[in-house]
């Protein structure tokens, strides 16, 4: 996005309703120049009416989202954010336990992905927010698999693939810093390193919110297990885990909690360098594209 454009969408923050020609004279442009830009490319981001004053357009609600399962898609965890506060749901009965210990709400994952996207459909234009498609595959799979739920109801939910935005955003902004990165991970192979560069742990690197130490990508499922049997071991008795069986179940929490607090700080870093990025990333939950 260009300096001009960065300007207009500072000024009509400040200021909304402005003429294109009241925009220009605050900026020290000509007319030709202001109009070039709200009618190009700030033209999903702003809008004017009949009198020809300009507006941004109203931020959508946006809501984040992430599922920890593993390969057999069994679940785990839901992770959630609108932006301000941090929820999980424990998905799985076997981590009764850890849901008592921690005070988190425990729910089969038909019903709690149910009231997740009722808040969504509730907010009138809210929009679905996870890092990659793998959360809507996820939702795919509970549509076809759970006799009880049904996505028909959410399918008008817009769809917003952060890695596809964090992907443009490192061409247009930070290639030289994302080329430059080291691997995330000592001793990975190549396709490894390849594969986590990519990741949202990764690319967090660039904006000065990483990831701790204990984070440990592909550690999940593991750790999640460990707890598991400790529960089963215990009578579901958090108080009597193991020193690491506890310390696994403080890592998987924080892990997810990370996720989701990273996306809602990687998007608003995103819509600090070029708004339209997002705005152009959109999809409907049931959309057939899986780009």
């Amino acid at each position: 996005m260009s300096g001009l454009s960065k300007q207009i969408i500072e000024v009509l923050r400040k200021q909304p309703g402005l003429k294109a020609r009241e925009i220009a004279t605050k900026l020290k442009v000509d007319k030709k120049s202001a109009n070039r830009s709200l009618h190009g490319e700030l033209k999903s981001i702003c809008v004017h009416g009949e009198d020809y004053r300009w507006y941004l357009k109203r931020n959508k609600k946006l809501y984040f989202l992430d599922f920890e399962t593993n390969k057999s898609n069994e679940f785990y965890l839901m992770g959630y954010s609108d932006g301000s506060d941090t929820c999980q749901v424990v998905l799985n009965p076997s981590l009764l336990g850890l849901a008592k210990a921690k005070g988190l709400q425990i729910n089969d994952p038909p019903t709690a992905i149910h009231d997740f996207l009722e808040k969504i459909i509730k907010s009138n234009d809210g929009v679905l927010v996870a890092y990659t498609l793998a959360e809507k595959r996820t939702l795919m799979f509970v549509d076809k698999h759970y006799k009880h739920f049904s996505l028909k109801k959410f399918r008008n939910i817009p769809y917003l693939n952060l890695a596809k935005a964090a992907k443009k955003w490192i061409r247009l902004y930070k290639k030289d810093e994302f080329n430059n990165l080291p691997p995330y991970e000592k001793g990975d192979n190549i396709y490894m390193a390849r594969q986590k560069k990519n990741s949202l742990a990764s690319i967090m690197r660039l904006t000065g919110f990483p990831p701790t130490p204990q984070y440990g990508p592909g550690e999940t499922t593991k750790r999640f297990n460990s707890v598991i049997k400790g529960l089963k071991a215990n009578k579901q008795n958090f108080d009597d885990l193991t020193t690491e069986q506890k310390e696994d179940a403080k890592n998987v929490l924080n892990h997810n909690e990370y996720d989701v607090e990273a996306m809602v700080h990687l998007i608003k870093i995103i819509n600090e360098d070029d708004p339209e990025i997002i705005s152009n990333v959109r999809k409907q939950l049931q959309s057939g594209d899986d780009s």
